[in-house]
């Protein structure tokens, strides 16, 4: 069996990169989007909740109780560890949410900024983001990184993993139903009219959301 290797990696965001923008919010929901069919390739997605030890699907989770993990999963074609290192993304659809891998340390920086504990797993090996101080000039922050771990091992798919998350984190994670089209059950697609928009074929549904 391959001995483990741990190496980090540098990015060339930093930890003040688009504040405004990345909160737990669109952490969650760009985190999630990384692991639908358009982007991952999958034809199985989930979101799994750590509850008294046990992993149980979003909606059987008893939201009285403490979450020990978040998992977002789904059976695609993986990424290598290097996306989270360029802006480059493999993701083939005009459908797909992102084509320059921005996404994942986007998330990375967000988790740190938030005291959020994220692993990220995909084929061989696991990522966690870690920050380094770097002076540029007068210009002083903290320069996203990685620690990535190859285990010998390999999984199908990519898996999104938050730890021991926050009542606030839990409460994004909670609302992910109403807010992602794809975990509304109750969904019913009312017309679905054809348009060319930009460069690729889009073609948009106008739905009803349900109770």
């Amino acid at each position: 069996m391959t001995e483990p290797r741990t190496y980090p990696i540098e990015t060339s965001v930093t930890l003040d990169s688009r504040v405004e923008a990345w909160g737990l919010e669109r952490m969650v929901l760009d985190g999630i989007s990384n692991h639908l069919p358009a982007d991952s390739g999958a034809t199985v997605f989930s979101v799994l909740l750590k509850q008294d030890g046990k992993y149980v699907p979003l909606g059987q989770a008893d939201h009285s109780k403490k979450t020990e993990e978040v998992v977002f999963e789904d059976d695609g074609r993986g990424y290598h560890s290097g996306f989270l290192k360029v802006l480059a993304s493999r993701k083939p659809s005009d459908m797909a949410v992102g084509q320059f891998g921005a996404g994942l340390k986007y998330i990375g920086a967000a988790a740190l900024r938030n005291n959020v504990n994220l692993e990220y797993q995909s084929q061989n090996w696991s990522a966690t983001p870690f920050a380094r101080p770097i002076h540029l000039d007068n210009y002083h922050t903290q320069q996203l990184c990685f620690t990535i771990t190859e285990n010998g091992a390999s999984i199908k798919g990519s898996r999104t993993i938050f730890r021991n998350p926050s009542n606030e984190l839990m409460a994004e994670v909670y609302r992910m139903p109403s807010n992602v089209l794809l975990m509304n059950p109750n969904h019913k697609v009312v017309s679905e009219p054809s348009l060319f928009l930009f460069s690729g074929f889009y073609q948009p549904k106008i739905v009803e959301l349900g109770a």
